[in-house]
């Protein structure tokens, strides 16, 4: 699912983050990972975790040892495994840099709610406020939007965690097939969210 737009490079932009957004949830249903069954069941909460930092990306962050770990030159994705051969849906976590969007918070959040209700007709916001996202000593001021959306009959349920750094807009998001969100894990990764030039030399 793809849509084109003409309204200039914000707005595609948004166009572009919703389209990432929709080949995601396509992507990590079950029937594309016919391979992966077997592979384990996710946890709410585990101490097994590796570490993946990109200088390029602008960023570090820790993400569960067993799940699958697929990147472009924008987003990095961590995928549970299946639970089980009946699991419809991997859920995970993207972490994507954007240029183009506008230079405020509220400003990129508008544009991206506005865009997801332009294009997603079943799109409705469980709740959208500011929020921090605490890395290391260091408090980033960031906005979180929660919602649900339906992809050809698969109800998922998104969190998204929204940021502005240096002129991009970095969105940690996770997501999940509705009723079958993992606060906790999904918490960890976030928690251990830092931006690459605040880490400090022996981090890098």
């Amino acid at each position: 699912m793809t849509y084109n737009s003409g309204f200039g490079p914000a707005f595609n932009a948004g166009t572009s983050y919703m389209n990432q957004l929709m080949r995601t949830v396509n992507f990590t249903r079950n029937e594309n990972y016919e391979a992966a069954k077997g592979l384990g069941t996710p946890s709410s909460v585990t101490n097994d975790f590796k570490v993946y930092k990109s200088p390029s990306k602008g960023f570090k962050v820790e993400y569960p040892a067993n799940w699958e770990l697929k990147e472009s030159d924008v987003w990095v994705q961590f995928i549970s495994p299946l639970e089980s051969s009946s699991d419809r849906y991997r859920e995970g976590v993207n972490i994507s840099s954007w240029a183009g969007f506008p230079q405020s918070l509220p400003a990129c959040v508008e544009l991206i709610t506005n865009t997801l209700k332009q294009k997603i007709p079943s799109f409705g916001v469980m709740w959208s406020e500011p929020t921090t996202l605490s890395g290391g000593i260091i408090v980033y001021e960031a906005h979180e939007l929660h919602f649900s959306m339906n992809a050809d009959n698969l109800f998922t349920e998104v969190n998204n965690i929204m940021m502005t750094h240096k002129g991009r807009l970095y969105i940690i998001e996770y997501h999940a097939e509705l009723g079958k969100y993992y606060d906790q894990i999904s918490d960890q990764i976030k928690s251990s969210f830092r931006f690459y030039d605040n880490l400090d030399a022996h981090e890098k």
